[in-house]
């Protein structure tokens, strides 16, 4: 099988591996083989990129490539660019999750009846789950983590 592709379908492809690569990396280095084998994705998609890799000369991108004991990576200047795509998503999953978690917290230990038979019923969050959570929104917004503590109860 022959897949013909442009050459920005070709530079898409390798943001996409960089992007997959870090992801699988992080897991397959830090979670335990347990439903998921991280770490043989992780090794598969390491292959993938280097096949991937090995036709850069075809489409005129050697340039941006180096070579280490025979086998290609992305110079660091051009891995660099897919990173700060991750850095981007991780900043915007920490907030997200840190808001999202926070307000069910609060929403769960605060729930009315009403609202407790609204979740059966509808298996949707309440408008004042959103209401929280638009509070610790504009709480991070305004003052990042600075106001934020852990306290004994």
């Amino acid at each position: 099988m022959k897949i013909n592709i442009s050459k920005k379908q070709y530079n898409t492809l390798i943001m996409m591996s960089q992007l997959s690569g870090w992801v699988l990396g992080i897991l397959g280095d830090s979670l335990p083989d347990e439903q998921i084998d991280y770490k043989k994705l992780s090794n598969e998609q390491n292959d993938l990129e280097k096949y991937i890799l090995s036709f850069a000369k075809e489409f005129n991108q050697e340039n941006r490539l180096e070579s280490y004991e025979d086998e290609l990576f992305l110079k660091e200047e051009e891995a660099e660019k897919y990173h700060e795509i991750i850095f981007d998503y991780e900043e915007y999953v920490f907030w997200s999750e840190l808001e999202n978690r926070l307000a069910k917290r609060d929403f769960y230990r605060t729930i009315t009846k009403e609202e407790k038979k609204e979740l059966e019923k509808n298996f949707w969050l309440p408008k004042r789950f959103f209401e929280i959570e638009q509070e610790y929104r504009d709480e991070f917004e305004e003052n990042d983590i600075e106001r934020l503590e852990i306290k004994e109860v």
